[in-house]
């Protein structure tokens, strides 16, 4: 019963939408690197023997380290703020 009091409130204040807008536009700017990245990679693997022999085995070694793993790497690459969060995304939807 509290949350929904307090999604309430943060709904009649304005917070929650304006926070809403901010995490939307971090995935979608996250979602479509992910996906651009994605699918070049997936063109230059999937249409030559080289770029497959270039691209997968790299690919496959990164897709078995967990995301939550990543988080302190990025945060050190990145340095805090909204970099590193979109970086994750767009990690997490290149795969």
């Amino acid at each position: 019963m509290q949350v929904v009091a307090a999604g309430r409130q943060l709904w009649h204040t304005g917070e929650l939408q304006s926070n809403l807008a901010v995490s939307l536009q971090r995935v979608a700017i996250g979602l479509a690197l992910g996906v651009a990245i994605g699918l070049t990679l997936a063109l230059v693997a999937g249409l030559s023997k080289l770029g497959e022999d270039l691209v997968d085995p790299p690919l496959q070694l990164i897709r078995g380290v967990p995301i939550l793993g990543l988080v302190p790497m990025a945060l050190i690459w990145f340095g805090v703020g909204e970099a590193p969060k979109i970086f994750l995304i767009a990690l997490g939807s290149v795969f």
